[in-house]
């Protein structure tokens, strides 16, 4: 067997000594850059934070020196505040326990890049070059989360309710309130009234871990625009309950059945105070209970107040409801067969006529139309500025004499026409007149009792009474005042003897009276009972009565073409005469005296052929004799004389 050796040349071996030098090179090289990248300098990686200061490249003890800076200031000392719209919540560290392991985060920091594997390790190294690695402060805080969670669920129960509605309550049982079973010991009922109470929710998600993220930047506010939202009881009405369980005070009152009256009881009212209810439910809060009592209310007038057999019986009345004489009027009238017999019937129709309170009276509709068929006579009345005979001529008398009556007793007056000429039976402004179809004359029983009318023509006297329940503490008396006057002319007819005669008239005769016109006005004076005093004079009417010229037939051969008159008088500029005096004295007839049966002979007139024009004195109760009215249905007298001023009765207002 043959063995070749084959022996390098050189340049081989050069070649092969080269590549082990370039080997071993190598080898070396990456054991020395092993040891000196890996190589443990003692210092924190770059680019490492501890929240937001930077620590890397740091030692460890640098680091935690930069640290400690940062948060010794600020855990152990500062209170974490939650701020609200309304309010906040304070977290004293105390409470909390906050704490920051410092020793913790900077092993942490400082074993980066070194506690893994040489491939994480080489990685770290690598990346911290260009990027930052923060660590956080919360993964290193100490926190006492329950004692945090509990103040929050105290805060929002304090800001939370439980919502409950409003309600209202009647407790007890309703009263009798009729006048028979009516007690005043027996209790109300009372309104139960509960104001409710909100509900109100906040919300507050989220917020215990913002607070917690906080903590861990390093950070002590936390704001909060949560606020509570509400829901309100429904607003309470007490209106409905006015409606369903109160009743006004009904009055007792008088109940006419012809000429028979009875007294319906009162009825008693039940309320509440509505306007003082709804100011307390104003001012009181949510969650109150309140209670409003219902009270009684007493009517104004009781049965026992309306008692038939009551009354003060003035001027010698027995008492009772028609017991007082509120006003009286006396007129006189001549015996002419026809007016007389109207008078009477007149009188007739209104007397007895009972009004209850608050009714009302009318003349025209009480006597009725004045026809033949119902007895009335055909009687001198001035119609158109003649005096003719007319059916019913006289019923004005009464109509006057009663309207002065309702003066005296204080009645309200509804319609009143004045004659258009004076009245000599009346006092001046004191007539109404009357006609079927109007003038109408009209009043009310404007006292809390009826009345009763009661009228009597009897020897040429006619006297008109109102009676009833007197229960006030003054008397009536009524005064005038002419503020001007326009005079009249004489007038002369002329004709001859032949038709004087075919007319029925003679030489001098008077064949058409004369009136001086006159404008009146009459007060309405109140005078205290106990001591006289005026307590208030009060404007009553104006009255405008007309003036009318005498005419005298005069017998001549022949009459002229125009007669000659005399020239009309201007009426005077100045009242022609004064207002009656106040009187200084109480009435010599009291109010409270009967009044007389027999009405006291009418006072003596004599005629004048110039009408003057008095003011009396003092007043008399009974007014003067006029054979005839003056108005618009019948003819005032011939002479007309203004008649004293009749003493008024007691009346009620």
């Amino acid at each position: 067997m043959i063995v070749m050796k084959t022996t390098p040349s050189r340049n081989q071996i050069i070649l092969i000594c080269v590549c082990a030098a370039v080997a071993l090179a190598l080898i070396a090289g990456c054991v020395w850059g092993y040891f000196t990248y890996f190589a443990d300098d003692g210092l924190i990686l770059p680019n490492v934070y501890v929240g937001d200061v930077n620590i890397g490249g740091k030692t460890p003890e640098e680091a935690k020196v930069l640290v400690e800076r940062q948060t010794d200031l600020t855990y152990p000392y500062e209170d974490m505040v939650v701020q609200f719209p309304d309010g906040e919540i304070r977290l004293s560290p105390a409470d909390t326990g906050a704490a920051l392991d410092i020793d913790r985060m900077i092993s942490d920091a400082y074993n980066y890049g070194r506690s893994g594997t040489w491939d994480e390790n080489y990685t770290a190294r690598q990346n911290a070059e260009n990027v930052e690695l923060f660590l956080g402060l919360h993964d290193y805080l100490t926190l006492d989360t329950d004692y945090i969670q509990s103040q929050l669920d105290a805060y929002e129960q304090a800001h939370s309710s439980e919502y409950a509605d409003a309600s209202v309550t009647i407790e007890g049982e309703r009263p009798a309130l009729d006048a028979e079973n009516y007690k005043a010991e027996t209790p109300c009922q009372t309104i139960v009234v509960y104001t409710g109470n909100p509900g109100r929710t906040i919300d507050m998600e989220g917020l215990y871990d913002r607070i917690i993220e906080a903590y861990g930047n390093n950070e002590f506010l936390v704001t909060c625009d949560a606020v509570p939202t509400e829901t309100l009881p429904a607003v309470i009405d007490l209106e409905p309950l006015v409606a369903e369980h109160c009743t006004e005070a009904v009055d007792a009152a008088f109940t006419k059945n012809g000429s028979e009256i009875t007294v319906t009881p009162e009825t008693y009212g039940y309320t509440f105070d509505l306007e003082a209810a709804k100011a307390l439910i104003a001012e009181a809060e949510f969650d109150q209970t309140l209670e409003i009592p219902f009270t009684y209310v007493v009517p104004q007038v009781l049965s026992a107040d309306l008692n038939v057999d009551a009354g003060s019986g003035n001027n010698g009345q027995t008492g009772g409801l028609f017991g007082d004489v509120l006003g009286k009027s006396t007129t006189y009238y001549s015996s002419e067969p026809n007016r007389s017999t109207n008078i009477k019937l007149a009188a007739k129709f209104i007397n007895g006529t009972i009004l209850m309170p608050g009714e009302k009276f009318d003349y025209n509709s009480t006597v009725g139309q004045r026809t033949a068929a119902r007895g009335f006579k055909p009687a001198p009345a001035y119609v158109g500025g003649k005096t003719v005979d007319e059916i019913g001529g006289g019923i004005c008398q009464v109509s006057s004499t009663l309207y002065y009556a309702s003066l005296l007793a204080d009645m309200k007056i509804n319609t009143r026409t004045a004659h258009g000429y004076v009245s000599s039976y009346m006092p001046l402004g004191m007539d109404a007149t009357v006609s079927w179809g109007g003038p109408h004359f009209s009043f009310t029983n404007n006292t809390k009792y009826p009345i009763k009318i009661v009228a009597t023509a009897s020897g040429g006297a006619l006297t008109v009474k109102i009676l009833g329940t007197d229960t006030k503490s003054y008397y009536v008396k009524m005064e005038y005042e002419v503020v001007s006057t326009t005079n009249y002319t004489t007038e002369y007819k002329e004709m001859t003897a032949k038709e004087a005669k075919a007319e029925g008239y003679t030489d001098g005769e008077v064949i058409q009276s004369a009136y001086t016109g006159k404008k009146v006005i009459t007060y309405r004076c109140k005078y205290d009972d106990s001591t006289g005093k005026l307590i208030s004079r009060e404007y009553e009417a104006t009255s405008n009565y007309n003036s009318r010229n005498k005419i005298i037939v005069k017998i001549v051969d022949k009459p002229t073409e125009k007669p000659t008159e005399a020239p009309t008088e201007k009426p005077t500029e100045k009242p022609t005469e004064k207002p009656t005096e106040k009187p200084t004295e109480r009435p010599t007839e009291k109010p409270t005296e009967a009044p007389t049966e027999k009405p006291t002979e009418a006072p003596t007139q004599t005629p004048s052929e110039t009408p003057t024009e008095t003011t009396p004195e003092k007043p008399s109760e009974t007014l003067p004799e006029a054979p005839t009215d003056g108005h618009t249905e019948e003819e005032p007298s011939e002479t007309p004389v203004d008649p004293p001023v009749e003493e008024p009765s007691a009346g009620e207002g």
